[in-house]
């Protein structure tokens, strides 16, 4: 069994509470139940005091559980970030300990990932139901959520669907001149985890909002459809134009992240 180490979700708890594996996987199983065939049964002698695992298809989901709150240099980052959850910073510090999930999987085939993700998120789901969680960190898009919300998104998914908002965050970032004009790049993260490549659009001195929402937009559509661009494709219609998919690299200072670069029409 690999770990993967790329997906990483960590449950903020507000005091310390047993769990018990069986209860964690009938749990799972009444949530969610297109995934309920495919949850084994805990094996003997994991008592959730020292972590659990949970087997799921061809995968083992694992919970480690630390009576420590999270390190400030894990979540430093998301909260820096964060936009959607005002609360977040202040939620996050009354957690006492935090349960961390991860998937291992048999071998390390890339598109096992998506399949991963969603087994992650259906355990955070259950788990976030049965602790005092007090939010939900999610490694690859840097990106915390309140419990609440998570469990509303991932059991709104169900099994065709895509938890987008769950697996993507969409960040706002200065542009190298940002002194000068304030202009600002736009980027997804967590889709690299899925696709090899993030979205994003500036630097541009374009109102925030629109950008966000042109890159969600973008990196829905390309998660969800798993579509895949050369270089080159227009998007958008003939009377609303978006404006031209290029490949290339971050342009976010310090970083070379691989991207999808919307180049805006009329820029």
């Amino acid at each position: 069994m690999e770990v993967d180490d790329q997906i990483v979700a960590v449950i903020a708890i507000k005091d310390w509470t047993p769990l018990n594996p069986a209860a964690l996987a009938g749990r799972v199983k009444s949530m969610f139940p297109w995934i309920a065939k495919t949850v084994g049964t805990p094996p003997m002698g994991h008592d959730g005091q020292e972590g659990m695992v949970i087997p799921m298809g061809d995968s083992i989901v694992a919970v480690i559980p630390v009576n420590l709150p999270i390190p400030d240099e894990t979540l430093n980052k998301a909260l820096l970030l964060n936009w959607m959850w005002p609360q977040a910073e202040e939620a996050m510090k009354t957690a006492r300990s935090h349960l961390i999930v991860s998937a291992l999987s048999p071998d390390s085939d890339p598109r096992r990932m998506r399949a991963n993700a969603q087994r992650i998120t259906c355990v955070v789901a259950a788990l976030a139901e049965l602790t005092p969680a007090v939010g939900v960190y999610w490694s690859t898009a840097e990106h915390v959520l309140q419990p609440k919300t998570f469990v509303e998104a991932a059991m709104a998914a169900g099994e065709d669907d895509t938890p987008y908002d769950l697996w993507v965050a969409t960040h706002v970032y200065p542009g190298p001149n940002f002194q000068q004009n304030d202009e600002g790049i736009v980027r997804s993260d967590g889709l690299a985890a899925f696709i090899g490549r993030e979205v994003e659009c500036g630097p541009s001195t374009r109102d925030a909002g629109e950008l966000l929402r042109t890159v969600a937009m973008v990196g829905h559509y390309v998660l969800d459809r798993r579509v895949e661009f050369a270089g080159g494709e227009t998007i958008g219609t003939p009377e609303h134009p978006i404006g031209v998919i290029r490949l290339g690299r971050s342009q976010v200072p310090g970083e070379t992240t691989p991207v999808y670069r919307i180049e805006l029409a009329g820029e």
